[in-house]
């Protein structure tokens, strides 16, 4: 469904959507804003910061950057793989990188909603079984408003 999605997006313009509530708690994290009360443009790249606890050397994560309605219906805005290699497991990691460039307008009423999984189809994945990753510490992403 996400290649066809994906394709689906290439051929009409229109972004793959989720709904957010959908999206498990157990193996992914998942980040909303309040509603914006005024529209705001996001223009630019924007960073994403976690601090993890890989419990083996290596892994991946993916994340996702959501327009949220009202409904919980999530258009992607961007998304980035992540791949660490020679980890310490079990010692806390920062991961610090950017999203795709993206010009998006978020509707009043909208929130940004921040998804990160550990799977995606799109992409190959470093994570074995029996691989759990742990966010702690600070993390967030800084959006480019205007």
């Amino acid at each position: 469904m996400v290649l066809l999605s994906n394709g689906l997006e290439a051929l009409t313009g229109t972004p793959p959507t989720v709904w957010l509530p959908s999206v498990s708690r157990i193996n992914g994290a998942v980040w909303t804003s309040s509603s914006l009360t005024s529209g705001a443009a996001i223009r630019g790249i924007a960073t994403l910061h976690l601090t993890v606890k890989p419990a083996k050397s290596t892994g991946t994560i993916v994340a996702y950057l959501y327009d949220t309605d009202a409904f919980g219906t999530g258009e992607l805005i961007s998304h980035t793989p992540y791949t660490w290699t020679n980890a310490t497991a079990g010692r806390a990691l920062t991961i610090d990188t950017p999203l795709p460039a993206t010009a998006w307008n978020l509707p009043a009423g909208h929130k940004l909603s921040l998804v990160v999984d550990t799977e995606d189809p799109l992409y190959l994945d470093a994570n074995g079984t029996g691989n759990a990753i742990t966010l702690t510490g600070g993390s967030w992403v800084d959006v480019p408003l205007r």
